[in-house]
């Protein structure tokens, strides 16, 4: 356990630990001058470390995403996002334990983080038309439950589920598949907070998840 702690903390560069440092200070700051509630913006920056975690290939990223999952999953319910919150505590709550399984066997002894590779065409296209026929498939579903935004809140949960997959198995293109939920997330969050039911901290995040799913995607096609 210690020497795994102490991977944690190596391989930083100074860039990375200021961007942390700098996403989480302004979802605080926001929510603190906004008075949002507080299981909002434990989950905010839960996530947000969990996501710059999983960019910098560390194992704690399942730990801390795992704890943050859950309490978006409370804050998803009051926004009647349904498909958001059978996502997160049916689905990516039991693959935080299966990221960390698959991660442990692939990390680089000298960098201490994840190794990276890339997708060829073919898994490319496959990826592609599994997304299309789920997302028509689960948004009929979600319509018929009365939740909100159906189609809208398929898709997003459809790639997402994708692209914890694709995360799990180290792809760089997980990356691309994360930008597409956070444009969509960034959609959803701003609707139900200007109609009263969403939290400033979770849409700040997700614009920060935006940013970060760049950033991260760069740094990863660079090291495939």
């Amino acid at each position: 356990m210690k020497a795994i702690i102490k991977n944690e903390f190596q391989g930083w560069h100074i860039w990375e630990v200021v961007w942390l440092a700098a996403a989480t200070l302004t979802v605080c700051i926001a929510a603190s001058f906004f008075k949002d509630n507080p299981t909002a913006v434990i989950a905010s920056t839960c996530g947000i470390a969990a996501s710059v975690l999983t960019g910098k290939g560390k194992l704690s990223a399942y730990v801390i995403g795992g704890i943050g999952r859950v309490l978006y999953a409370f804050i998803a319910l009051k926004a009647c996002f349904y498909g958001e919150v059978m996502l997160n505590l049916l689905y990516f709550v039991p693959m935080e334990f299966y990221g960390i399984y698959v991660w442990n066997k692939n990390m680089n002894s000298k960098t201490h983080e994840v190794k990276k590779r890339s997708m060829n065409s073919k898994q490319i296209y496959f990826l592609v038309m599994a997304i299309v026929v789920c997302t028509i498939g689960y948004g009929l579903w979600l319509k018929h439950l009365g939740g909100a935004l159906p189609f809208l809140d398929s898709f997003t949960n459809v790639i997402s589920i994708i692209a914890m997959i694709v995360t799990i198995k180290m792809y760089a293109q997980t990356w691309v598949l994360w930008l597409i939920v956070n444009v969509i997330s960034i959609v959803m969050w701003t609707i139900s907070y200007k109609a009263g039911t969403g939290s400033i901290a979770i849409l700040l995040m997700w614009c920060i998840y935006f940013v970060n799913s760049f950033i991260m995607l760069v740094k990863w096609t660079r090291e495939c």
